[in-house]
């Protein structure tokens, strides 16, 4: 689906390690309840691929309807899925830290600075952009390394300069 709102998510390569030792579990489970050759790799990988996509739907399922709004470009209706995203991992961080594990998730930023970021992009797309400016600073103080908040308050600054 193409759309035309930038989409970001960069790639912890250290995270595909997890990734591939559960898909190697599953291969394993496959092959010791008597499936051989292909057929146990086949089915290893679609065990991963159904395991990766129960828990990203269920413990990432505020963050993927907020993505799903925001790419049908309804951004105000976004913004409440992003910020229940943001506080259930805010309760939850060990979670979002171990998100390789507990999601297989080989994201690089944490879900709570997507979120953030999330949040701050929809404001702005409304016209709103104080709320904006807000979570951007809020995604850095939280996050200071953030890149996406970096640009974001730029972008923002650059439009009343």
């Amino acid at each position: 689906m193409t759309t035309g709102v930038p989409m970001v998510k960069p790639v912890a390569w250290v995270a595909l390690l997890p990734a591939l030792a559960v898909m190697a579990l599953a291969i394993w489970f496959w092959q010791a309840v008597g499936v051989v050759g292909a057929n146990a790799w086949a089915l290893g990988a679609a065990t991963h691929l159904l395991l990766a996509w129960v828990l990203r739907g269920s413990l990432g399922r505020y963050h993927q309807q907020g993505i799903r709004l925001v790419k049908q470009e309804k951004f105000a209706e976004a913004i409440p899925c992003f910020e229940q995203s943001y506080h259930f991992f805010q309760r939850h961080t060990w979670i979002d830290r171990w998100r390789y594990l507990t999601m297989l998730s080989a994201g690089k930023m944490s879900y709570r600075e997507m979120a953030l970021n999330n949040i701050a992009f929809c404001y702005g797309q409304v016209g709103n952009g104080q709320q904006a400016k807000a979570y951007y600073e809020q995604a850095l103080r939280e996050f200071p390394g953030s890149g996406l908040a970096k640009a974001g308050l730029r972008m923002l600054e650059s439009v009343h300069s």
